[in-house]
């Protein structure tokens, strides 16, 4: 990552500059950060060119708790990318992106990068996960993820176009079949 010039804390997170910010540490308790609770957001956008990196046990929980949505929208030449922060990172090294049931609808996710999520071993590990929710996923690479590039809940859905999935271990969209 490039030197920083400045940085602060939000909450849980440490927002080291307004383009990249990493996890500083995931919430204590739980081993999760939530963005809507601990952070005090509502609504969180992330610009394009933005990088978000995970620790080991790095997770962002949308709409954990309260209603919440998150717009990721970045650009052909700048997309947002999360990833791991590991040197030399595998498939697995962090958890991913958890949607929960208060997620707004409109959460977006527009030229973005998911790079080695899927933490764990249950068969719904992914590197984006809805439970009890909808949300667009378009023109984004789910990439080395030891799960689904997307995994769906029952009563859930994504809508969206342009998507690439590369080398995701159990498969590119993932469903409950109940």
């Amino acid at each position: 990552m490039a030197s920083l010039s400045s940085s602060f804390v939000l909450g849980w997170l440490r927002l080291l500059s307004f383009k990249s910010f990493a996890i500083a540490k995931p919430h204590e308790r739980t081993g999760f950060a939530e963005l809507a609770q601990y952070a005090r957001f509502v609504r969180q956008r992330r610009e394009a060119g933005t990088v978000m990196l995970f620790g080991a046990d790095g997770q962002i929980d949308i709409g954990y708790s309260s209603n919440a949505q998150l717009t990721a929208i970045g650009t052909l030449t700048e997309p947002i990318i999360f990833s791991s922060s590991a040197a030399s990172p595998a498939a697995g090294a962090w958890y991913g992106i958890q949607l929960w049931w208060n997620n707004l609808p409109n959460t977006k996710f527009d030229y973005c990068e998911f790079n080695f999520a899927g933490k764990g071993s249950d068969l719904r590990r992914s590197a984006v996960h809805a439970t009890g929710t909808s949300f667009i996923a378009s023109n984004s690479k789910f990439q080395s993820s030891s799960g689904w590039g997307i995994y769906l809940d029952k009563n859930c859905s994504v809508t969206g176009t342009g998507n690439t999935f590369i080398s995701c271990a159990l498969g590119d969209i993932g469903q409950d079949p109940n």
